[in-house]
């Protein structure tokens, strides 16, 4: 039997997730049928599982079960159904056979049973519990009581949920003395991982709690090197004792007894260097096979370190450790490594100029391309890490473009372009994207050298439809990209066409053919696993009561346009974290608890972290020459659109409070106005949120109950009740009868109706429109009336936080891509102007065709004559980079 670490994936698209595989030859299947042994019908929905293991199935309605991958060797299965006797037996396995087994259930007799003491609570959870940490947390704690011989049942499995070790146990307590819960089957289910980092870390944690463990010490006696691996033992004298004293051949094949021994001592040190000290004594013989499995566990007294444990800390028993656990982490690590490298238009710039940029990832797996990373942040820093600045930006398909805007005032001077995902900074900083970046005096001009800029990778060919041009002329170029046989190639690539004597030759290397390629040396190194691989934007912060207690908190998470409702838990300290958000330039944010008593709380976000600035080995020094004019012109085009000045205009107006149509008639009414409307003055902002509001409106048929978030309108005679069914029937009628809620006409989905109106603040709100029936303008969104919400002045929360009211948070999202802009010259005209482009043509969105290997691209010459530079950087498909640099000639 071997075992690796491998990422496993339902898709790409879905976050991957580490897990441990095993792999044996010659597995075995059970296969049986459950019945019940009075009626003889058989028994549906029976838990059949293999005892401290993560193998099971549930029987289907005929009763049917199967367990494949049963590896060789002696099991207990264990059958669990409710309102039955719990079923138990061994069973040797032997290997590529088939196992039909029929088996029947006995119905449980019903004992009178009370609840537990507290001492017994107690006890029972340092039993379980061990020396866990808030990670360790018992579900159903209430379901366990005592019958009259005084042994714990319970109505169903105890539910025990590691997040550290990502396994829910469920222990199976059937008449059970509270000393005997050591003995009680367990069932190991797998929590969804959320992300590769909680993958990675939950492995890590695996193997910690495995570590220095009875199996961990038995599997080592089995292995005879005892002392290789950390471990020494010592009898009562503290004599060291000899390793094969203690282990006996057994009767039984592949087994080992460890014999009657009195009491030992059992010193392991740990991978921290700190030791760990148990006592093991065996009252009777004891069986273990190669895997430190034993077969009869209550022979054996545990004290100590190995004791301390708990349940809640154990490892199912077909759980194997890596056998060389850094080189596979590694290899773990590498699955999930990526990097950046960034094309810009220029290799130098001046203020007001714009920095054009192409952002391409690099992934060690090729099927990772696109699916990791899907938030990269790209900065402009000065040499002491001072951000000047700053975007975020989407990665679609581990591509992504944009610009930065330099400000006329920004100071000559290196700085420094840097571009990483959160997911780069666990494999350490140095290994995130730096790139030179100078920035000279509007005056000031580089000194030529004359080096030679003509490279082509093999395979990718720049072609102009003409060997020269005019100027204000229209320039076509293909380009090419072949493999070495001129069979066509598919890729992305980006490229920049540069007035030479404007944009001079500086010989600075920093080109996709050198920063794009994994280096050995970023990987095979194990990191912790700190920072998240980020399928969104990240909101985080910390969240403080109205008393100003920072306490565990459920609070619900509401996005306004596009609107989105989740929740997040806090953790002791009040902080937060909602991911996987996705919107454009700034986003509206409603963050309050899920019950909320209406009192005033506080929210305060977190910025993200930057890292530390790692300043390249050699800092270029472009040499300059200071001229008698600026280098730059701009022209009308040029200018970033936000720059245009606009004359202060000041509107003055009184507001009609008596007139609805004056309140709010900034918003049109699509869908007619409602049957019951209600302005401001009936909408009682004292309430902490629409649901009391609509309580206190009294309209006939509606009925609202703030405490469980519940609204529906009653039909059909249907009694209303608030008695026996509790918060869950009136969460299935509010599914039954569930009106659509719209903000400002836009239908609000992602939650129930009495889930959104919780979360919009009455502060913001001008008008409520009730339509008690459906709409067939709406369709399939209204078969059970409409709750419209107009805000004040037909704004919605996003667009004007002030009159909103304090608990609503703007937040930045991704940049908006801008468009390149260049003239088109399709006639010349002497009134054209002058044309003093030094960037004539940026385009990050080349996409070269796999059936034929080109893409063809166009762009206009400017008035200045000489040579324009032409650069083309990308990949192919399969993820290998290209450079191509030539000239064309151009005169008056």
């Amino acid at each position: 039997m071997f075992r690796y670490i491998a990422i496993v994936t339902n898709t790409w698209l879905t976050n991957a997730i580490f897990a441990a595989v095993i792999c044996t030859n010659g597995n075995a299947q059970i296969i049986g049928i459950l019945t019940d042994s009075g009626t003889r019908s058989p028994l549906a929905s029976a838990e059949v599982f293999l005892n401290r293991t993560a193998i099971g199935s549930t029987s289907d309605d005929a009763g049917h079960f199967k367990l494949d991958g049963v590896a060789p060797g002696l099991w207990e299965i264990v059958i669990y159904k409710e309102g039955y006797s719990l079923y138990r037996s061994f069973m040797k396995v032997q290997p590529l056979r088939t196992y039909n087994i029929n088996l029947t259930l006995t119905l449980l007799e019903q004992n009178k049973t009370t609840p537990i003491s507290t001492g017994d609570s107690r006890l029972l959870s340092n039993l379980l519990l061990g020396e866990s940490d808030s990670a360790v947390t018992i579900l159903n704690r209430e379901t366990i009581e005592k019958n009259s011989n005084s042994n714990l049942v319970a109505t169903g499995p105890l539910l025990i949920n590691n997040a550290k070790t990502g396994y829910q146990i469920k222990c199976f307590i059937a008449d059970l003395h509270i000393n005997d819960l050591g003995t009680a089957p367990l069932k190991f289910d797998i929590l969804p991982y959320e992300n590769i980092r909680h993958g990675i870390l939950r492995e890590k944690s695996r193997l910690k709690v495995f570590l220095g463990s009875l199996r961990h010490w038995l599997l080592v006696l089995a292995e005879n090197n005892s002392e290789e691996k950390g471990y020494t033992v010592y009898d009562d004298a503290g004599v060291q004792i000899d390793l094969k004293s203690l282990v006996a051949p057994s009767p039984t094949p592949g087994y080992f007894r460890l014999a009657p021994k009195s009491r030992i001592t059992i010193k392991y040190r740990n991978r921290d260097g700190n030791d760990e000290t148990s006592f093991v004594h065996a009252t009777d013989l004891v069986d273990f096979n190669k895997s430190g499995v034993l077969i009869n566990p209550k022979s054996l007294d545990i004290e100590g370190a190995m004791a301390a444990r708990g349940t809640a800390n154990e490892l199912p028993i077909d759980y194997s450790p890596p056998e060389h656990v850094e080189a596979e982490f590694a290899l773990g690590l590498n699955k999930i490594f990526e990097k950046v490298y960034v094309h810009t238009d220029k290799p130098y710039y001046y203020p007001s100029e714009q920095i054009w940029f192409k952002a391409y990832m690099n992934y060690y797996s090729p099927e990772a391309r696109g699916q990791l990373s899907k938030t990269l942040y790209v900065e402009l820093v000065n040499t002491k890490n001072q951000l000047l600045l700053q975007k975020k930006l989407k990665l679609d398909s581990g591509f992504t473009s944009n610009n930065l805007i330099l400000p006329d005032t920004i100071r000559p001077g290196q700085y420094l372009l840097r571009a990483y995902t959160q997911n780069q900074r666990n494999f350490g900083d140095r290994n995130l994207y730096l790139k030179p970046l100078t920035i000279l005096a509007s005056t000031a001009k580089p000194v030529y050298l004359n080096v030679s800029e003509l490279h082509t990778t093999d395979g990718l060919t720049i072609v102009p439809d003409k060997s020269s041009y005019g100027i204000y002329e229209k320039v076509a170029i293909d380009i090419e990209l072949k493999d070495s046989i001129r069979r066509p190639l598919s890729g992305d690539f980006s490229i920049s066409v540069t007035d030479a004597s404007q944009v001079l030759n500086i010989g600075q290397a920093n080109h996709i053919g050198e920063k794009f390629p994994i280096d050995n040396q970023e990987i095979n190194q194990v990191f912790d696993i700190v920072y998240p691989v980020e399928q969104g934007l990240t909101l985080s912060g910390q969240f403080i009561n109205s008393n100003r207690k920072k306490n565990r908190t459920e609070l619900s998470v509401v996005q306004f346009q596009p609107y989105q409702l989740s929740t997040a838990t806090t953790d002791n300290e009040g902080f937060f974290k909602v991911d996987n958000l996705d919107f454009s330039d700034e986003a509206a944010f409603s963050i309050k608890p899920l019950k909320d008593d209406g009192k005033t709380n506080r929210v305060l976000l977190r910025d993200r972290e930057r890292p530390p600035l790692t300043l390249p080995v050699n800092q270029p020094n472009i040499e300059t020459i200071e001229g008698p004019t600026v280098q730059r012109i701009l022209s009308e085009y040029e200018k970033p659109v936000d720059s245009k000045m606009l004359q202060e205009v000041t509107v003055k107006g009184e507001r009609d409070k008596n007139v609805i149509a004056k309140n709010i008639g900034a918003t049109a009414r699509p869908y007619g106005v409602g049957e019951y409307v209600f302005d401001e003055s009936k909408i009682k902002t004292q309430f902490p949120n629409l649901l009391y509001t609509l309580q206190a409106l009294n309209i006939s048929g509606l009925v609202v109950n703030p405490y469980t978030a519940t609204i529906f309108f009653a039909r059909h005679s249907k009694p209303v009740m608030y008695t026996g069914g509790g918060p869950n029937a009136l969460e299935e009628e509010e599914k039954r009868y569930s009106p659509l809620v719209t903000l400002d006409n836009m239908p609000l989905v992602g939650g129930s109706a009495g889930e959104i109106l919780v979360a919009i603040p009455p502060t913001t709100v001008g008008s409520i429109e009730v339509t008690k029936t459906g709409s067939s303008i709406r369709g399939t969104l209204a078969p059970f009336g409409v709750i419209a919400v107009y805000t004040k002045n037909g704004m919605s929360p996003e667009k004007e936080t002030q009159s909103i009211g304090s608990n609503l948070i703007r937040v930045s999202g991704y940049a908006t891509t801008p468009q390149f802009q260049h003239p088109s010259y399709e006639i010349r005209k002497e009134e054209q102007g002058v044309d003093f482009r030094s960037t004539l043509y940026w385009n990050p969105t080349i996409k070269v065709d796999a059936a034929t290997g080109l893409a063809r691209v166009y762009f206009y010459t400017s008035s200045l004559a000489g040579s324009y530079r032409i650069e083309v950087e990308g990949i192919d498909a399969k993820g290998k980079p290209y450079r191509s640099v030539s000239f064309i000639e151009v005169d008056n």
